[in-house]
């Protein structure tokens, strides 16, 4: 495939796109990647007298996927030891023991697992003084890690993050009674561990990419051109306006005039990029954080057209802005030549008025004083 006359053929032979995940506890604390996050989970729920009922499910697993089920005992009065530090100043990630902990270590245990958590990072850990800092007649050694990898240790095993968790799932009875918030808090771990194993993976969406690399670059291409269409288009509606455009986010646009940062018009790209539909055109307001917007939405609310988007403001409002009254160009105005005549005429009559009231309520203007 060459050209323009490929790209058709292109799209149809995309492979479908894993659906996104929703967002859970580790995305939204913005951890989802770090090994002392997952340490903490996963100590949280190996042990067996956590509030999860899960009981010792995690051991159990964890110990049939290391082929170590007959090399230790575990039992309700396990302990995990988070960070355990060995007498070379070595912490060890995790230690699930019947012991007792010391300044050397863990010691008089009967059983013990002693695992080293890895996520993004190489094993190059001296497992060796992890091993021996923990005393106990049965000992194996974990290596839990999004791929499997030689351990180079001959009491360690690897075993995948990924193997764990579904394991796990699949083990729990359809009847298990896992109480709120535990449940929900395996469900997050569960989703967590399989968006970081996605990352790694040689998916359908790579290899099509690695076949079609030319094609895909020369849509790319096609893309900025029509940014620098778009671009020009939006320059002339800036000229008649009297403002300037600033093209330089990927997905919103500003018309605006100099050094105004409050009060401006904002072209938003999500839907002629995505869909190659609507161009739509918003009244913004930034620095509104802590002001009474009800006298503006009063003001411009006789000024709204049928088709024009208002109340509520088209994006839910961050700390300190809004985005209020909505345009939308179709983009068949660009087959006959008039997109830019058409943008800026609903920008003439149905935004104007409304940035107009916009300005005074963001500037208000002050009476000169008497002399």
């Amino acid at each position: 495939m060459k050209g323009l006359e490929g790209l058709e053929q292109l799209l149809a032979e995309l492979p479908e796109e894993g659906q996104r995940s929703r967002p859970d506890l580790f995305s939204i604390s913005g951890f989802p990647h770090y090994e002392d996050v997952l340490s903490n989970w996963y100590a949280y729920f190996m042990d067996p007298s956590g509030p999860h009922g899960l009981g010792t499910l995690f051991l159990e697993v964890l110990l049939e996927l290391a082929n170590a089920k007959d090399a230790v005992t575990i039992g309700s009065s396990m302990a995990v030891k988070r960070e355990l530090t060995t007498p070379e100043g070595k912490a060890i990630d995790l230690v699930v023991h019947d012991g007792e902990e010391t300044g050397e270590g863990i010691a008089e245990a009967m059983n013990a697992i002693v695992i080293e958590n890895k996520v993004y990072h190489h094993l190059n850990n001296r497992l060796d003084l992890y091993f021996n800092a923990v005393r106990a007649e049965s000992k194996t050694g974990i290596v839990l890690g999004l791929k499997r990898t030689e351990t180079g240790h001959a009491s360690f095993v690897s075993v995948t993050h990924r193997d764990l968790i579904d394991a796990v799932v699949r083990r729990l009875p359809i009847t298990a009674r896992v109480p709120e918030p535990h449940r929900q808090y395996l469900i997050d771990l569960h989703q967590n561990i399989h968006e970081l194993t996605a990352h790694m993976e040689y998916s359908n969406e790579v290899e099509f990419f690695l076949k079609n690399t030319e094609l895909i670059q020369r849509v790319n291409r096609l893309e900025r051109k029509f940014k620098e269409y778009l671009k020009g288009q939006l320059g002339t509606v800036a000229t008649e306006l009297g403002v300037r455009l600033y093209p330089s986010a990927q997905k919103c646009w500003y018309l605006c005039l100099p050094k105004d940062d409050q009060v401006y018009y904002s072209v938003l790209l999500d839907d002629v990029l995505a869909q190659g539909t609507d161009l739509m055109v918003v009244v913004e307001l930034h620095d509104t954080e802590g002001k009474d917007l009800q006298p503006f939405y009063d003001a411009v609310k006789p000024l709204l057209k049928s088709d024009t988007h208002a109340d509520p403001p088209l994006h839910n409002h961050g700390a300190n802005w809004i985005q209020y009254a909505t345009i939308r160009i179709p983009m068949s105005a660009a087959e006959d030549g008039t997109l830019s005549e058409t943008i800026l005429q609903r920008i003439q009559q149905d935004l104007a008025p409304i940035l107009e009231k916009a300005d005074e309520f963001m500037k208000p203007k002050t009476a000169p004083k008497n002399v």
